[in-house]
């Protein structure tokens, strides 16, 4: 029987040990996910988590919306996600951002 992982509806993955805890695993796959995303790609995360347009982003950061809008397609890409929608809910989900809405 192989060690599975069933991280989503449409996702299972087989477990490349058998000794790995399924945490531990998707640890270790967040904190890759995490090291492989540009600092840009991190901050347009958070952003993209608060729900604000690709212009508001593109103003805060100094950036033309079009790199804004290169960058959403990148983390498409990374995260596996069609939508600005789908990258905010699995960066939560993963733990690869945090977003404090008790600050001041």
């Amino acid at each position: 029987m192989l060690n599975t992982l069933h991280t989503s509806q449409f996702e299972t993955l087989i477990l490349p040990q058998k000794n790995i805890t399924e945490k531990d695993y998707i640890a270790k796959k967040n904190h890759s996910l995490n090291a492989q995303l540009l600092s840009r790609q991190k901050e347009c995360l958070y952003y993209i988590a608060q729900g604000v347009t690709v212009k508001f982003i593109a103003k805060k950061l100094d950036l033309s919306p079009r790199t804004i809008e290169t960058y959403v397609n990148q983390l498409k890409d990374k995260l596996c996600c069609e939508s600005k929608i789908q990258i905010a809910t699995k960066a939560i989900e993963l733990g690869l951002i945090n977003l404090d809405f008790n600050r001041g």
